[in-house]
Parts: structure tokens; sequence; C-alpha cells
């Protein structure tokens, strides 16, 4: 059995990339806010990493959509779907439609697309720190990384200027099932389809008998002649990364499996609420705290206004 299967520590991790939106924090929404997105208009998503870095990117708004680096240009991944297959070269779409205010779409390539509900956010007068670092202000600070403690030190109490608002994801739905893999850069698996099925079953076992809250299903097909095989958490409605895996050109191939099923942060919310209960661990408590944190108070993407309050952050590239 691959070695990252033995290990039975739940890693919850959110289905957005980026903060995303809850219920609760008394923040001020605009359902119908009275601007548009026009031609040049940008977004930014700010990140940290393991590194103590903080990193900002936009995206830029043009003809209806927001456009990313990699828009119109090969997929660099293989898609396969029931009844397709996109090749690496095909050129993909990436790019973000504004449908309406609160309706935005994932445009992949062609019907490979992902629905997003999204709302809109009032930050003029609201903290910067909390914003950003959803939490953090409540862990001690010789556990937090110097470019955090530096952050809260120098600009902890800094607020947002007039006319600043973020948006924030509430739900997503693909509208196609589909898996995805990357053969040009992901080595190919040295096990059989049939032995990796069967460490999936063993696992699958497990999975459930460590983890009582979290229910997890196997997942077992074939599209396009391809044999796959995933297991998947019912409750965040994600595969998980170690056990999905497709045959692909006589080789078996690590994927992503996305299915058609809404997720949603409230759902979110509801099983880190019910993971915190049932955990003791002092490390895993306070991961899901700030998950909780990062739902109700983090934003996915800011306006230009916004943006301006970040470029005093320590770290920031």
């Amino acid at each position: 059995m691959n070695l990252k299967k033995t290990i039975l520590v739940l890693s919850v991790l959110p289905f957005f990339l980026s903060a995303c939106g809850g219920g609760g924090s008394g923040d001020s929404y605009e359902s119908s806010p009275s601007t548009q997105f026009r031609n040049g208009d940008q977004l930014y998503s700010i990140y940290y990493n393991s590194n103590d870095r903080f990193g900002l990117n936009y995206i830029e708004f043009q003809n209806g959509q927001f456009t990313y680096t990699d828009s119109f240009k090969p997929l660099n991944s293989v898609i396969v779907t029931r009844n397709r297959i996109y090749q690496t070269y095909d050129q993909a779409q990436n790019t973000l439609s504004v449908n309406s205010p609160s309706h935005w779409t994932m445009n992949i390539i062609d019907d490979i697309q992902t629905d997003i509900e999204m709302e809109r956010v009032n930050l003029s007068g609201k903290n910067v720190f909390d914003t950003v670092l959803p939490g953090y202000r409540n862990i001690d600070r010789n556990d937090l990384s110097p470019n955090v403690r530096l952050f809260i030190a120098k600009d902890g109490l800094k607020n947002f200027s007039s006319g600043s608002y973020c948006y924030r994801k509430k739900a997503e739905q693909n509208r196609v099932d589909y898996l995805q893999l990357y053969p040009n850069t992901s080595e190919p698996l040295e096990e059989s389809f049939n032995q990796f099925y069967e460490d999936n079953l063993l696992y699958l076992d497990l999975l459930n008998e460590k983890n009582p809250i979290v229910k997890f299903q196997l997942a077992k097909d074939r599209w396009m002649g391809m044999n796959f095989s995933s297991i998947f958490d019912t409750s965040m409605k994600i595969s998980l990364d170690d056990s999905t895996a497709i045959e692909f050109e006589s080789k078996l191939y690590p994927a992503e499996y996305h299915q058609t099923l809404k997720r949603t942060t409230d759902d979110e919310y509801k099983l880190y609420e019910k993971l915190l209960m049932n955990d003791e661990v002092a490390e895993n408590r306070q991961r899901y705290q700030l998950l909780m944190a990062n739902i109700e108070k983090g934003c996915t993407y800011y306006n230009k206004t916004a943006a301006e309050s970040f470029v005093t952050i320590p770290g920031l590239r």
C-alpha cells in the first residue's frame, strides 16, 4: 500500500483556495452593487504561503469576463469526461464570466464550467489584518511567523478606506463530471490499476473507521476506455488527492475527480464545527477555528481600493 495511505490523520481543507464567505460576521453585504465592471477593471487576491511570504495576484475584466495569465493558452492538462478527452495542447478558455453580481462562471474549456455564487461585501472601515488573516489575532504571538507578527504589530489597527469592497464565494457547482490529470508534470504510478483499486478498498475502510464524522465513498468507473478509481469526501464533496487515479496511454496517473455536486461554505462551516467539538488535539482545534474564521471574515477578490491597503504588508511580493 502507498505510504501516504497509511497516514490516517484527516487533513481537512477548504474547497475554495481563497477565503470564502459565511454568515454571522456582521459585514455589510451588497447583493446588487450600483457599479458594474468595466473593461480594464481589476480584482486582486492575496495569499500567504509556508515561506512566510504574502503574494498579490490580479485578474482583469475585458468584454464581460475576467482573464488570467493562462487564459486562451494550451490546457497543459488532460481532462476526461464520460464522452470526450481534452489534450494538453487544446486551447483552454480559463476565464471568469460575470453573469450577474451574484452569479459568476469559471470557463475552463467548452462545457467544462463551474457556476459560482458570489456576494459583495463592503469593507469600508473594516480591519485589514482580520480580513487578510482571519482568526490569527487570537493565536499566541510566540506561535506566529515573523512576518505575521510584524504585520499585526505594524498594521494590526489599520482599517480599509472608504470605497473598499470584496467578493466572497458562497458556493460552487461543476456543470460536468470530469477528471483532470497532468501527464507532462506528474510521474505515473508504479502500481497497476487493479492494485490501486484494492488499496483504495482497504483505505476506505480505514478512513471511515478513524474519521466517523466525515464519510467517504469509493468510485470506480470507465470513461472513454480508461479505468479510474477515486475516494471522495461526501461532506466536502471533494476527492482525495492520493486516492484518485486514471489509466491514460497505458499508464496509471494521479488525477483530480470533479463532480457536479454543489459545495457551499455553509456546509463547510458546519463540518468544521462538528470536527471542533469532537477533537481534543490543540493543533487540530486551532486549524478548524482558523478555517471557520476564514469562511466568516475572509475574501476571495478585492477591488483596487481595498488592495491599496496591502502595500505595507511585510513580506509582500
